[in-house]
């Protein structure tokens, strides 16, 4: 009887407290983000016109490409305009984390990506300078935010990865959990699994599980990509352990709002997603 007392008691009070372990990313000033403008497509008339040969805008958000508003239960959504490509960074580092967000399309769409699919981004244990990458990323590990490719993995930069692939050696091989590990090193991506578990006019719930230099993405509930052995280079050219970083947002062509972002810290990879990390004897 005095267990289950206790329970009654205490369990608003524990409820509560594991609803605090998530850290909410958005307030009205993106005050834990700083922004990195890239280089404008020539059509916006704001450069020289000649992307080859332009310097990136560099840091700051003159264009207001990311943008805080307020709902009406006091949480934020960011808007990103997606007009020029760009990069939303967090201040922190996270290296062992749970972060889940929802996304959704809006109707805009820029130069040069007027007939491409909307894309957008999610880059995880980002590191070194602003604007390394294609004038407007740091190096990291992408969550593939596009049409029909909602999880798909991107190498940023000078790193590596091993995934599980159903083709290593085609261009844009597909994720496939039967298959033996390998180098995600050239080409750069590794698809989402062959199944499309994008809700295409709705929000879509993002989730990114990660550990170190493993991690798991979830779309609307299912595993799309595993990711394991990141690796990046060091000072001395040297292929060393990926395990932390900043957490970057892209803007690239497409109008599209992230909605409730947070991250919660955990120590282990949960145990219903350890069965994608098993090594088959023969690798």
């Amino acid at each position: 009887m005095k267990s289950l007392l206790f329970v009654l008691l205490y369990a608003p009070f524990f409820a509560l407290l594991r609803a605090e372990e998530w850290q909410p990313l958005l307030d009205e000033k993106l005050s834990q983000w700083y922004v990195w403008t890239g280089v404008p497509d020539p059509s916006l008339g704001l450069g020289n016109g000649d992307q080859e040969e332009q310097e990136p805008m560099g840091p700051g958000d003159p264009l207001g490409i990311y943008k805080a508003e307020k709902q009406t239960d006091g949480t934020y959504d960011l808007i990103v305009s997606g007009k020029v490509p760009a990069s939303l960074t967090t201040k922190e580092n996270f290296g062992r984390y749970h972060l889940k967000v929802q996304v959704k399309w809006g109707k805009k769409k820029w130069a040069p990506s007027l007939e491409t699919p909307r894309d957008s981004g999610i880059i995880y244990h980002s590191h070194g300078q602003s604007g390394s990458t294609w004038k407007t990323w740091k190096a990291g590990l992408e969550y593939q935010i596009q049409e029909r490719e909602f999880g798909g993995f991107f190498r940023i930069g000078d790193v590596t990865a091993e995934g599980k692939m159903d083709n290593p050696t085609v261009r844009r091989p597909r994720f496939d959990p039967q298959k033996n590990w390998a180098i995600i090193k050239a080409p750069r991506y590794c698809n989402r699994c062959s199944s499309d578990f994008e809700k295409k006019q709705d929000w879509n719930v993002v989730e990114i599980f990660v550990v170190g230099n493993r991690s798991v993405h979830v779309i609307n509930g299912q595993v799309v990509n595993v990711i394991r052995r990141a690796k990046t280079k060091d000072a001395d050219g040297k292929m060393v352990h990926l395990s932390s970083g900043q957490i970057q947002i892209q803007s690239s062509g497409s109008e599209v709002t992230y909605r409730g972002l947070a991250i919660q810290k955990i120590n282990e990879i949960p145990n219903r997603f350890l069965e994608f990390f098993r090594t088959n004897i023969s690798e």
